[in-house]
């Protein structure tokens, strides 16, 4: 078991996360930057403005992840810039890296709309399906997802609109377009309270986790995480063309964000389908096909046409043989 941090914090570092808190929409980032903190005088035994580049260095040979590199590098720059302290020369010439995502795109990850379906049909608990519907067509993370409020869920005219206001990155409304039924009944029906300040799940994250290992289980399907559905509506944004600035603020990612190339299962094989859907594109044997039943209905309009002029000229025959 890892020893606890007792870390003190001195006045500068304790006045940089105040002035973070003021400036940062969300909540989470100044406790993010506080850890960075704390983790960095824990391990290097000395404080921010005090630190030189020979234990700057060590510490970040002791970090795997070249985000969490690139953290702490723009960390210690960004508190000597704004606390006005001098910075040391060899650490103001350290430069951030691009991380290496060597992530393998598994098609198989996503959750097809019939898998969906088929969830939602064997769900029986309202909070859950509700939770289900919510993931797969907000994408949302499961920290967001816990901080919905009932009145975060908004009824308009032409969609549903659901707010997240405690983010990773920032606060933010996504528009819904798909008919949300198992939600609005939820909140409707079989919510307790209807205070709309109240948080729309009673659930734990561990709980989420818990509860999606034993439903597959029951219902006998692969397992799929909470964070497959944001993979998949990250994918399906993708393959329906929208653009990518558009895509990144759906899904909370900022401007400068690389997530999408991660996020992003599409490949070769979903644009050729796409652009055949697109302009009604058609195989050989499709063709031949659809030749063969048109020959087949033209031979049919012609055999009863025929028919149906013999019967015309023998009616006439008839008519001028009893006329006489």
């Amino acid at each position: 078991m890892k020893p606890k941090r007792e870390v003190s914090l001195s006045e500068k570092e304790k006045e940089y996360i105040e002035f973070k808190k003021d400036i940062c929409k969300s909540k989470r980032t100044p406790v993010f930057y506080q850890q960075l903190i704390e983790r960095l005088i824990w391990e290097s035994k000395t404080h921010l403005a005090d630190i030189d580049y020979e234990s700057f260095r060590n510490f970040l040979k002791g970090l795997n992840s070249q985000a969490m590199k690139n953290n702490y590098i723009v960390l210690i720059k960004n508190y000597h810039k704004e606390m006005e302290l001098d910075l040391n020369k060899k650490i103001a010439r350290m430069k951030t890296h691009k991380p290496n995502i060597n992530h393998v795109k598994r098609k198989e990850k996503l959750i097809h709309p019939s898998i969906y379906e088929f969830m939602i049909k064997k769900c029986v608990n309202p909070e859950y399906k509700c939770l289900i519907e919510i993931l797969y067509y907000t994408g949302f993370r499961i920290s967001e997802v816990l901080s919905i409020k009932v009145k975060g869920v908004k009824v308009t005219d032409k969609c549903i609109k659901i707010s997240c206001m405690e983010s990773k990155t920032f606060p933010r409304e996504v528009p819904i377009y798909e008919t949300m039924g198992n939600t609005l009944d939820f909140i409707n029906i079989h919510h307790k309270t209807k205070n709309p300040n109240d948080k729309l799940f009673s659930i734990s994250q561990m709980g989420i986790y818990k509860f999606f290992q034993r439903f597959f289980d029951d219902i006998g399907i692969k397992h799929y995480t909470p964070h497959d559905f944001r993979h998949t509506r990250a994918t399906e944004l993708c393959r329906m063309k929208h653009h990518e600035r558009a895509i990144k603020e759906f899904m909370g990612w900022t401007k400068s964000s690389q997530m999408l190339e991660y996020y992003n299962h599409n490949r070769l094989d979903d644009y050729a389908e796409t652009m055949e859907e697109k302009y009604n594109v058609k195989s050989i044997s499709d063709m031949e096909k659809e030749n063969k039943t048109l020959n087949q209905e033209l031979k049919n309009i012609k055999e009863n046409m025929q028919s149906m002029i013999q019967a015309e000229i023998q009616k006439y025959i008839n008519q001028n043989l009893s006329g006489n």
